[in-house]
Order: structure tokens, then sequence, then C-alpha cells
């Protein structure tokens, strides 16, 4: 049985670590940009006076998230939050012609 020199071992573990921090750079990099999306469409949504009273609260989840590590979780909140913003932004433009119809 051939055993593993501490010096490859070391080499092995070394670009393994490398390499799970550049992932989690990268996951880190997509949760900022999904959450600066879903800032533009809340933000257009807030614009036309439409602005949900949950979306302070989900930013500030987002933000927790990414700073805990669980950018999976920020991600997700981040597409709610877009989907809310576009919904926000259609809730608006259909207020233009609400009113009595008679």
């Amino acid at each position: 049985m051939k055993i593993i020199s501490v010096k490859s071992l070391a080499t092995v573990l070394t670009v393994a670590t490398l390499s799970f921090s550049a992932i989690s750079t990268t996951y880190a990099a997509d949760a900022t940009a999904a959450i600066e999306a879903a800032k533009k469409e809340t933000s257009v949504a807030a614009k036309a006076g439409f602005e949900w009273k949950n979306w302070k609260k989900m930013f500030e989840k987002a933000a927790a998230a990414i700073k805990d590590g669980k950018t999976d979780k920020a991600i997700k909140i981040a597409e709610q939050l877009k989907f809310q913003g576009l919904a926000a932004q259609k809730q608006a433009e259909l207020a233009k012609t609400a009113g009595p119809r008679f």
C-alpha cells in the first residue's frame, strides 16, 4: 500500500481550499448581482408610488444571508424581490386606468 506524502496531501488540500474560496466568491458575486437587479425593479415601482412594505426587511435578510455565507438564500430572496417589484410595476400600470366603468 502506497502512503501519500505529507507534502502531496498539503498541496491537494491547498488547491481544494483555493478552489472552494473562488467558487464561494463567485456565488457571493451572483447574489450581489441578483440583489442589485431586485433593487432596480423595486425602485421603479417605488417611484411610481407602489412600494410594498415588506421590501425593506427582505433586503435586510438578503444582506444578512450574504454576510453569513448563505448565498443560495440571498439569491432566492432577491428573486422574490424582483418578482414583487415587477408585480408592483404592473399594479401601478393598472392603477392608471382604474375606476368605475359606467
